[in-house]
Parts: C-alpha cells; structure tokens; sequence
C-alpha cells in the first residue's frame, strides 16, 4: 500500500498526485530515511523522477537515495536507464516529499535456524539488524543468497558502521 495504494504507478505526478490526496506529503525539511522524494532535475516544479530514501548524504543538504530506471554514475534522470542504483540526491531538486505509512515491523519468530551450524552467528546478526527472515517466518539459511538480499545486507552493515554500533 506504501505505493499508489498497492498498484502500478504510471508517473511520478500521479504518485505525487495520490500523496497529495491521502495528506501524505510532508516539508521538504523534515526529509526521513524512508520517504519517497519526486524530483525535478532542470529547477522547475514539474515531477521528473522520484527515489526512496535510505540515509543522510555525506554533504549538507543531500540524501541517498534508491532509484530505478537510471543510470549509474551520471546526474539527474536518465528515462529507461535500465538499472536500480544508489544516488546523492541535494534538497535543491525536490519536488516534494511523500511519507507512506509503513506498517510496523514486527519481531519475526525464526524457527528453521534451531540446531543449525551458522545458528549463534545468524541469531546474533537478527538481533543487530543485519539480517531478516522471509515473510513467511522461515530464514531458509540454506538458500543461496541473491544479489538483491546481498546488497540489503552490505548496505545494513554500512549503515550499523556509519553509527559506530
């Protein structure tokens, strides 16, 4: 539901648009890991683009951000990049900024790690946020990792290091 009421979006000013109406856009100054920004790379205020926040950026006034249909490495929006990637983004290219309503996430109960060899290891990373189980309350340890799973992993271990946990 965090997006466009669980369907498909077909532009960011439709995005924006079903923001406005539910009252879930918020000022640009109260940006937060979490929220999605609808951005305009040429200054004016027409929607371009748009991105998930996931940290502070390393300059003032900047946040990263999530973003597919682009390309890495080069600035503003690039239409069928054909990518997801990771970008600074400056508060001067916001448009606006969207809060979903996440629901809370709940203490998953992992119960197929009982007995296992890496057990210690994988309770001890859960319990620092590092790693999640599946929906469906299976961490599954056998399973190969995907390149998606790795990267949510490496970029929560940043993270816990970036804060000195």
């Amino acid at each position: 539901m965090a997006f466009f009421g669980g369907g498909k979006t077909a532009s960011c000013g439709m995005l924006l648009r079903w923001y406005r109406e539910q009252g879930l856009v918020v000022d640009k100054r109260d940006i937060q890991i979490g929220d999605i920004l609808i951005l305009n790379f040429s200054g004016t205020q027409d929607t371009q683009h748009c991105g998930l926040v996931v940290d502070k950026g390393k300059l003032a006034g900047t946040w990263y951000t999530i973003e597919g249909n682009t390309t890495p490495g080069e600035e503003g929006s690039q239409d069928d990049g054909g990518c997801v990637a990771l970008k600074m983004r400056s508060v001067r290219s916001v448009v606006a900024v969207c809060r979903p309503k996440y629901k809370p996430e709940e203490a998953e109960k992992i119960d197929d790690i009982t007995g296992h060899w890496a057990e210690k290891a994988i309770r001890r990373c859960i319990e620092r946020g590092l790693l999640k189980g599946y929906p469906d309350g299976s961490f599954q340890p056998d399973k190969p990792v995907t390149r998606a799973e790795l990267a949510t992993v490496l970029r929560r271990l940043i993270l816990v290091e970036d804060d000195g946990k």
